[in-house]
């Protein structure tokens, strides 16, 4: 098993995304729905960190609606680093 950590800017990005959310769509449950989606699939990261793909470098990416988040896997000390959540037509690249 992994041990997942979540970065700060994850969170903030994450915040950053619902707030969007909620002022384009005024709906609590639509927001809240889809920030429940995300955190259920990482905690999929903890038994399956290798099961998404390889996108930049050394980063997976797993993709969630229109939203991709990037992570690391470090197979040594079997740890899941959670970095960013963007957009996916946003230039995830300068970001991370």
């Amino acid at each position: 098993m992994y041990k997942v950590k979540i970065e700060y800017d994850f969170f903030d990005d994450l915040n950053n995304i619902s707030e969007y959310i909620f002022r384009s769509t005024f709906s609590k449950t639509i927001t809240k729905n889809l920030s429940n989606e995300i955190l259920k699939t990482l905690l999929v990261l903890n038994l399956f960190p290798l099961m998404y793909e390889l996108k930049y470098k050394n980063f997976r990416c797993i993709t969630i609606k229109s939203y991709s988040i990037f992570y690391i896997v470090n197979e040594n000390k079997k740890e899941v680093y959670v970095y960013r959540i963007f957009w996916q037509s946003q230039d995830f690249k300068e970001y991370i």
